[in-house]
């Protein structure tokens, strides 16, 4: 039998890392700084161990100044604890480095209690072994966003303030231009659309909302994924396999996968989508022309509920389908 200790780090430690990994260590013991004072960053305190990251250094607007890297950090830092690995463990880390509302500013001592209180620990046994194994987690999240975020992440188009009305010459040459920064923005459009509706439909999903407003809320990312698939396949077909001008080997339809964590579709379903985004002038004129298992497959993924009952959601961990995956 195992002590509940050693269930404990066996549950915290990934499977493929290696404790005597010298790149894990440092990530670590910068962590371990950090929790010192807790949230929010003090400058001083980030070691750039921290902020080369590669997942850092590809959120930064400018990779090469330090105060860029470090909001890049604060953001990646915060969406690590905000999404956890463990979700019995994920109050005590986010209490460990004052996330919470109203934590900010306190002392480690009183840190170290909220978060030992959090997951039903003495605060001694806490600090000795879950606190640890807290951060080995943590780091271990964001050494894989870096690998994972590294192989497949694209940049907008940057942005800057007109100083003057646009002006397209009259020229075939200027024409093309226009019209492929005007498709380029409209992809990079249906991107943040589409994301923002992911984000939104997870948050009423933690917060328990109606079934059937859920239903309603993959419904309309489904359209949005539909209209960004379309977009995709105007790209490719004007513009070839690859975008132009961008930091990215991507193919279009790559950026689609960008915006969020979607349901698997066959190629059949993913043309299906496109073609009624096409043809559609409302949601509803959408919906009715995409076949009905696509709309139930898709939402029963995204929130447990079938389109059709709106019931019924699984609470369990072995029929809940997002867990499944």
């Amino acid at each position: 039998m195992m002590s509940s200790t050693e269930e404990i780090t066996l549950m915290l430690t990934p499977d493929s890392a290696d404790p005597t990994d010298d790149r894990a260590e440092a990530l670590t013991a910068a962590l371990r700084k950090l929790v010192r004072y807790g949230l929010p960053l003090a400058p001083g305190l980030v070691d750039d161990v921290l902020l080369d990251l590669p997942g850092v250094r590809a959120r930064a607007t400018q990779p090469d100044d330090r105060a860029s890297r470090l909001a890049a950090f604060d953001g990646l830092l915060r969406w690590c604890l905000a999404r956890f690995d463990d979700e019995s463990l994920t109050d005590a880390a986010r209490a460990m480095f004052g996330l919470p509302p109203g934590m900010s500013g306190t002392t480690l001592t009183q840190r170290r209690e909220i978060a030992a209180a959090a997951c039903g620990h003495e605060v001694h046994h806490f600090r000795k072994r879950i606190e640890p194994r807290l951060l080995i987690v943590l780091a271990w999240a964001l050494r894989r966003d870096s690998d994972e975020y590294a192989l497949t992440r694209a940049v907008a188009p940057p942005l800057a303030r007109p100083s003057a009305r646009p002006r397209v010459p009259a020229d075939p040459f200027a024409w093309e231009a226009a019209e492929h920064a005007e498709l380029l923005s409209r992809l990079w459009s249906g991107v943040y659309l589409l994301r923002a509706e992911l984000l939104g439909l997870a948050r009423a999903r933690s917060m328990r909302g109606e079934p059937a407003a859920l239903v309603a809320a993959a419904c309309t990312a489904l359209r949005r994924y539909a209209e960004l698939l379309a977009l995709t396949g105007r790209y490719r077909a004007a513009y070839g396999e690859v975008l132009l001008h961008a930091d990215t080997g991507l193919p279009p339809e790559g950026l689609v996968d960008l915006a969020g964590w979607t349901p698997r579709l066959d190629p059949t379903q993913r043309a299906a989508l496109a073609g009624a985004a096409d043809g559609a002038g409302t949601e509803l004129a959408f919906l009715a022309a995409v076949p009905g298992e696509i709309t139930a497959g898709w939402c029963e993924a995204l929130t447990g509920f079938n389109p059709g009952s709106a019931t019924g959601l699984a609470a369990d961990l072995g029929t809940d389908p997002i867990r499944k995956k």
